[in-house]
């Protein structure tokens, strides 16, 4: 319940580089899929998902790309971190040289 909703990317470091040049982008996640939000406004990607709540932390998986990763939601912040290959990464981070993407998202309040 609590990663349902509209959310904006304030961060994002991708295989250890941190990327400044971020759109405003926001995902909104509803009960199946998450579906990106160009500019804040324009319909894009429409991901389904699924969730795993008995990892520690709580896993996703995004299809049909078969990104998998981990998250965490600490009050109005949410944490994801994918693998391209597939993988649960075992921490938030992003090191250099890796297939690893950290995003941090902030909640669209209403």
């Amino acid at each position: 319940e609590d990663l349902l909703g509209e959310w904006q990317v304030t961060r994002r470091v991708t295989n250890g580089n941190f990327n400044p040049d971020l759109p405003l982008l926001h995902m909104i996640f509803k009960r199946d899929a998450m579906q990106h939000l160009l500019n804040g406004t324009q319909p894009a990607t429409l991901f389904p998902y699924t969730l795993d709540a008995t990892k520690n932390p709580a896993g996703i998986t995004f299809l049909p790309a078969n990104e998998t990763g981990i998250l965490k939601i600490e009050g109005d912040v949410l944490t994801i971190c994918l693998d391209k290959e597939n993988r649960y990464p075992t921490e938030f981070n992003s090191p250099l040289n890796s297939t690893i993407t950290l995003i941090q998202l902030r909640r669209v309040k209403k």
